[in-house]
């Protein structure tokens, strides 16, 4: 309801922390995210929804927050607003910010299409179809826009469906039965789009053919759950992998051959990401720590708390800022949250890393439920 401390929507100078909007929505938000286009206006946001029903609903409003000058809204106002029929995991903006991609438990993977009227402001949004898993909970969009890949349970399969002038078209890539069951945790693709990688509950990640849907090189093997994997950011010649083993590992994309000694963590890690110069390394651990690493020689460079009050878990941003290479770290449960964020560095200067204190640092009501960087980093919104 409206009281809901997490029924918020807030942006703030991730320079200063300055709040710069800060709008009260009508229903619990759990979810939000930029668009992953710099010159874009929008954002994302994933809540819950109560109509006079039995069952909740999935809602997810797209709100422009700067106006055609690039000046920010003191009010952002809502361009989109549709309900899904369950739960949903996910809600990605397309990078030109027109397409929204969901998913769920007990739902398949679906895109909708921001409808423009005279005006401009959209009072619809039409699905234009994907049909996947029952349980469709991880997705997203290609770097340039024109593919969305997803996955989910029971049976870890996936699959990559071409996006042209608004709809879906042709027939999808999909991984020929060889599964991950009993699910798929998270799938990203490739910087030049040409490949995937998926991590999954059966303890591996695999990389995969974009378009044949071949596996390429071995399995990737942990010891438990695979939380997330992701390629370099400049080559996607590497690829990481988080587990909840306690390790970070480093992989050489093409063969599946391990290049690194595991990082080695006090308890299991959800998420890890690389820098953008894909120097680096960033993970957060059970013990409330987030970690620097050198992607290079496996060193462990930095460790910080990222605790503001209480012992809260940690996450980290689901994007580490291109501009200044920030991280985020927030936490994310109790009464009160914090964030925190802390600039690192390229790997061209890794003794200027963590030498002083954390750049920003500020109060937020109550939990921290999920935040995201402004692809130059200038900004963050949470929720």
């Amino acid at each position: 309801g409206s009281e809901n401390n997490n029924a918020a929507l807030r942006i703030v100078d991730a320079e200063t922390g300055e709040m710069l909007v800060s709008k009260r929505c009508g229903s619990p938000i759990l979810g939000v995210g930029f668009s992953s286009d710099p010159q874009q206006r929008r954002i994302v946001t994933l809540g819950l929804y109560f109509p006079d029903l039995p069952d909740r609903h999935g809602l997810v409003e797209v709100w422009e927050w700067k106006n055609v000058d690039g000046e920010i809204l003191e009010e952002p106002e809502k361009v989109g607003s549709f309900v899904h029929d369950d739960f949903l995991a996910f809600a990605h903006l397309s990078p030109d910010g027109t397409m929204v991609l969901t998913g769920g438990q007990n739902v398949p993977a679906r895109l909708w299409k921001l409808e423009s009227g005279e005006t401009r402001r959209v009072e619809a949004a039409t699905v234009v179809g994907i049909r996947n898993n029952r349980n469709t909970l991880t997705g997203c969009w290609s770097p340039d826009g024109t593919r969305v890949a997803t996955a989910g349970t029971p049976r870890g399969d996936w699959r990559i469906d071409t996006v042209h002038a608004g709809r879906v078209v042709g027939d999808p890539v999909t991984n020929r039965g060889l599964s991950q069951w009993p699910g798929i945790k998270s799938i990203r693709f490739s910087p030049d789009g040409k490949r995937v990688v998926t991590a999954s509950h059966d303890g591996t990640a695999q990389v995969w053919d974009a378009l044949s849907g071949e596996a390429v090189g071995k399995r990737l093997v942990h010891g438990e759950l695979v939380s997330y994997a992701e390629f370099n950011p400049q080559d996607g010649g590497q690829v990481l992998t988080a587990s909840l083993d306690g390790t970070v590992r480093l992989w050489e994309a093409e063969t599946g051959d391990a290049l690194l000694a595991p990082l080695q963590h006090p308890g299991g890690v959800e998420e890890a990401h690389f820098s953008p110069d894909g120097g680096l390394v960033v993970s957060d651990c059970e013990d409330n720590r987030i970690r620097i690493w050198s992607a290079i020689t496996g060193k462990l460079i930095e460790e910080r708390t990222g605790v503001i009050r209480e012992p809260f878990r940690v996450g980290v941003g689901g994007r580490v800022a291109d501009e200044g290479h920030k991280v985020l770290a927030w936490s994310a449960g109790g009464v009160h949250g914090g964030r925190r964020v802390w600039p690192l560095v390229g790997a061209k200067a890794l003794h200027q890393v963590f030498r002083h204190a954390p750049m920003t640092e500020w109060e937020h009501p109550g939990k921290i439920l999920a935040a995201d960087f402004h692809p130059t980093g200038s900004q963050l919104v949470s929720v």
